[in-house]
């Protein structure tokens, strides 16, 4: 089975680009333009995500407050948070074990990352 992956973005088209990237590596991958939407996504799956990227800033609900809810309903989930910001957080604090990287970035090195992640839980 494939391990499934949630693209939280409110830019199309950078939404588009994660995506791709992920299903070119085998995975199956679910998208949300916003956290509201993503959560929804999250508490719907019949099969859990083995990880969430989000977006700091979108509209209806934030990508730190998106973590905050998705960890309650998996304390585990492996999230990366890419942040267009220098300081790389938004006006939320992330959980301390959500890594960020910043935009512009190597959508090859945001693999990377997920894949990194997705091991260690798997450990």
């Amino acid at each position: 089975m494939a391990r499934r992956i949630l693209v939280v973005d409110d830019e199309p088209v950078l939404r588009m680009l994660i995506s791709r990237a992920f299903r070119e590596r085998g995975y199956e991958v679910v998208e949300a333009a916003d956290g509201l939407a993503g959560l929804d996504v999250a508490r719907s799956a019949s099969v859990p995500f083995d990880l969430v990227v989000t977006n700091s800033h979108m509209p209806h609900m934030d990508g730190a407050h998106l973590a905050e809810r998705l960890r309650e309903l998996d304390p585990r989930l492996p999230i990366i948070h890419l942040s267009g910001s220098h300081s790389g957080r938004g006006s939320r604090t992330m959980p301390a074990d959500v890594p960020t990287i910043l935009k512009p970035f190597d959508i090859w090195d945001l693999v990377a990352e997920a894949e990194t992640l997705i091991a260690q839980r798997e450990a």
